[in-house]
């Protein structure tokens, strides 16, 4: 339990489990560009040899991948923060460890 002035409390489960998320995400965004690093590669590759058949569907990979990874990495809904007030006072409570 993380305590707050007064005798207000929140669980550090709610603090885990945002943690998890940002974790989760941060993990999926890094496999993506390693995705775009390696289609980079293959781009310059396939354009040095002129193929540029091949040149297209790469960077068609390479916008999908952005745009994936821009998708992961900014929430779909945001919930709303809650301030704890405690009662008989006007600024919100500060935590403290």
């Amino acid at each position: 339990m993380i305590q707050l002035t007064g005798n207000h409390s929140i669980p550090e489960v709610a603090f885990k489990a945002e943690a998890s998320s940002l974790n989760r995400r941060i993990c999926l965004v890094a496999a993506v560009v390693v995705a775009e690093l390696w289609a980079l590669t293959a781009a310059i590759e396939a354009w040095a040899d002129g193929r540029t058949a091949v040149l297209v569907w790469i960077l068609g990979f390479q916008v999908v991948s952005f745009l994936l990874a821009l998708s992961i990495s900014t929430p779909a809904t945001t919930a709303p923060r809650r301030i704890l007030v405690p009662v008989g006072s006007s600024e919100p409570a500060t935590a403290s460890e």
